[in-house]
C-alpha cells in the first residue's frame, strides 16, 4: 500500500499548471492517508528513514505491559496485557473479566481454524471466545482438569488447543481436558509445530521436548542441554530449531544445542520472543531491546545481528513479537507497543538521479525500475547500473509524463512529443501527432480485459486495439483525462480534470457520482489505484481523497 501511495504522490509533479496551494493540500491528505492505512502513525522515532509507531495506554491500549501479540484471521491484532486483552483494527477496543475473559494477566493468545480465540491468563486459566472477542463463555481451570491456572503457552489445534501451564501440559478438546502425564509438574513456556507436524514444547526445567504424530515423546537435550526457561521456539524450513531462553539464543543441530551470541563481547540477553519476517530477517525480542539478523540461504546460517535504532522502542524489555498482514513488525514491551514498518524513506544518491525532477516511476515484472524525468529523459535501473534513454538514442522528447507496463511486458513511455513502447529486443516504437491519437501529450495509460490500451489525453481517451488503430472513447471526447485504471473486477476507471470520474464495465462508459450526487471534482494525474485489499482509491485536487469498498464510497 505504501508504494501505491507514493506512486500517486509522484504523479502530482507531472503537470506544473496546477496552483501550488492546491498541490500542497492534496499532498498532505495523501501522506496522512498513507500513514493511517498501515495503520495510523501515533509517534515516529528511530533512525533516518525508519518508520516506528508507538501505541500506549494514551492511545487506547488496555495496559502498557504487553505479553502476547496475535495477528487475527480478520486482519486485526490482539494484545495480551496486564489488564486483559486489547484489539486493534485501526481503533482500539479492550476486553476483560467483565466480558467473560478469565481474570488475570493475559500471557498468551491463539486462534483456531474456526476463528475462535483462546486466551491464557496468569491465575485464571484459559478462555475460549468468539472471533471478535465477544461471547467468552467457555473457561477451563484446575476445576475442569488443567494442571494449573497459570497458563503460559497456547497452540490452537483444530477446534481445541494445547495448553501449557506452570505445572504441566494439557489438551483441551471440546469439554474434555486431557493432561499429558509425561510432562506432569513441568513448567511450560512455549509451544510450536515442527516442520514434520510434531509438537515442540519449551519448558522451564527440562529444555525442549518433542511429541511426534503417534504421541511418543523425546527430550531434545542432547549432550549440551538447555538450562533455564525456554521462552520462545522457532523452526526453520530445513528443520533447525531455534530457542530463546533466559540465557540467550540457541539452535539445535545434529542432536545438540549450540549458543548463538549477538556480538563479539559474547553477551547473552534473555530472549523472550522470535519472529522471522517475509524478507528473510529473524527478529529477537530481548531484555535489552530488539535485535535482528538476515537469514542466509544455507539453513541456519545468519549474518551479523544488529540492534534496533536507539529511540525506536518505547521500552527495551520486549516480551512479544508478531508480523501483521502488511509485513509490519509489532513488539510488545513493558511500556506499550511498537510497530516497525522498515525503511520508509531512503535517499538514492546515484549520480543519474541526484538533482533530477522525477515525474514518473515504474517497477516492471522483471524487477527493473524505470524513472521518468521532467527534462533529461528516461532512466532504467537493472539492479546494478543505470541506463539512460533520451532523444539521442530513441525517444522523441526528453520530457517523460507517464510509464506503464502492458500484459505483454512492454514498457510504454509517454513523452511531450509522442507515446510508445520498448520492444523485448530493446527497440523503441512511438506514435506521434499524425497517428490518430486524440491528442498529445498522454497523461495516463491503462489496459482493458481484451488487451486494448487506453490513452488519457488532453482531448479525451484513445483506444488502441490489436490491429494498431486508434479509436476514440466517444463519451470522453473533449475531456482531459488524467488517470486510467483497471480495477480487480475488470472495470475501467477514468479520472478527468474538470468532469469528475467515469467508469466502464462491459464497454459502457458512465459518469460516477458521490453519495450526495456530485461529481468527484478534479482527479489527480495517475490518481486512481487499487490497494491489495481491493479498495479503490481516487485522489482529487479539490474534493479530498475517496475510497470505494463493498460498502460503497467514502470520502
Amino acid at each position: 500500500m505504501k508504494g501505491v501511495m507514493v506512486s500517486i504522490i509522484i504523479g502530482f509533479f507531472v503537470e506544473r499548471k496546477f496552483r501550488y496551494g492546491r498541490l500542497i493540500a492534496v499532498f498532505a491528505i495523501l501522506c496522512a492517508v498513507a500513514l493511517w492505512l498501515s495503520p495510523r502513525l501515533m509517534h515516529s522515532e528511530g533512525g533516518p528513514g525508519d518508520l516506528w509507531q508507538t501505541f500506549t495506554v494514551n492511545d487506547g491500549l488496555g495496559s502498557g505491559s504487553v505479553f502476547a501479540i496475535l495477528p487475527a484471521q480478520d486482519g486485526a491484532l490482539w494484545f495480551g496485557t496486564e489488564a486483559g486483552a486489547s484489539r486493534y483494527d485501526g481503533r482500539w477496543h479492550s476486553i476483560g473479566e467483565r466480558d467473560g475473559l478469565p481474570p488475570g494477566r493475559v500471557r498468551t493468545i491463539a486462534q483456531a481454524k474456526d476463528g475462535a480465540l483462546w486466551f491464557g491468563t496468569r491465575g485464571g486459566g484459559v478462555g475460549r471466545c468468539a472471533a471478535d472477542g465477544s461471547g467468552c463463555a467457555q473457561r477451563w481451570t484446575v476445576a475442569q482438569g488443567l494442571p494449573d491456572n497459570d497458563v503460559r503457552a497456547l497452540l490452537a489445534d483444530g477446534s481445541g488447543a494445547w495448553v501449557g501451564t506452570a505445572r504441566g501440559l494439557a489438551k483441551v478438546d471440546g469439554e474434555r481436558v486431557t493432561p499429558e502425564s509425561r510432562l506432569s509438574g513441568v513448567e511450560i513456556w512455549s509451544l510450536v509445530r515442527g516442520t514434520d507436524g510434531s509438537l515442540l514444547v519449551g519448558t522451564g526445567q527440562q529444555g525442549v521436548w518433542r511429541r511426534d504424530s503417534a504421541g511418543a515423546w523425546q527430550n531434545l537435550n542432547g549432550a549440551s542441554p538447555l538450562k533455564g526457561n525456554v521462552f520462545a521456539l522457532w523452526v526453520e524450513k530445513g528443520g533447525r530449531i531455534w530457542a530463546g531462553t533466559e540465557q540467550g539464543l540457541f539452535f539445535y543441530e545434529k542432536g545438540n544445542w549450540q549458543p548463538f551470541t549477538f556480538n563479539e563481547s559474547g553477551e547473552r540477553p534473555q530472549v523472550f520472543a522470535l519472529a522471522p519476517d517475509h524478507d528473510g530477517t529473524l527478529w529477537a525480542g530481548t531484555d535489552q531491546g530488539l535485535v535482528s539478523a538476515v537469514i542466509n540461504r544455507a539453513p541456519g546460517s545468519i549474518d551479523d545481528w544488529q540492534h534496533a535504532q536507539p529511540g525506536g522502542l518505547v521500552n527495551d524489555y520486549v516480551r512479544a513479537l508478531a508480523l501483521d498482514n502488511d509485513g509490519g513488525l509489532w513488539a510488545g514491551t513493558l511500556a506499550g507497543v511498537n510497530r516497525y514498518a522498515g525503511k520508509m524513506w531512503a535517499p538514492i544518491n546515484d549520480e543519474a538521479v541526484v538533482g533530477q525532477r522525477i515525474s514518473a516511476i515504474l517497477t516492471d515484472s522483471d524487477g527493473r525500475t524505470w524513472v521518468g524525468t521532467d527534462e533529461t529523459g528516461l532512466l532504467m535501473w537493472d539492479g546494478l547500473t543505470w541506463q539512460r534513454f533520451t532523444k539521442a538514442n530513441g525517444l522523441p522528447d526528453n520530457r517523460i509524463l507517464a510509464l506503464y507496463q502492458d500484459s505483454r511486458g512492454q514498457i510504454w513511455v509517454s513523452t511531450g512529443a509522442g507515446v510508445g513502447y520498448r520492444t523485448p529486443a530493446g527497440k523503441w516504437f512511438f506514435y506521434g501527432p499524425s497517428s490518430g491519437i486524440a491528442g498529445l501529450p498522454v497523461y495516463s495509460l491503462g489496459q482493458d480485459g481484451s488487451g486494448a490500451l487506453h490513452f488519457g489525453t488532453q482531448h479525451g481517451v484513445s483506444r488502441l486495439d490489436a490491429t494498431g488503430v486508434f479509436q476514440p472513447v466517444n463519451e470522453l471526447t473533449g475531456k482531459r483525462v488524467n488517470a486510467v485504471h483497471r480495477g480487480r473486477d475488470g472495470t475501467l476507471w477514468y479520472g478527468t480534470e474538470r468532469d469528475g470520474l467515469y467508469s466502464s464495465a462491459g464497454g459502457q462508459v458512465q459518469p460516477v457520482r458521490t453519495p450526495e450526487g456530485n461529481s468527484f471534482g478534479n482527479i489527480v494525474v495517475n490518481g486512481i489505484v487499487t490497494s491489495p485489499d481491493g479498495t479503490l482509491w481516487v485522489a482529487t485536487y479539490d474534493d479530498g481523497l475517496w475510497q470505494r469498498t463493498a460498502a460503497g464510497w467514502q470520502r
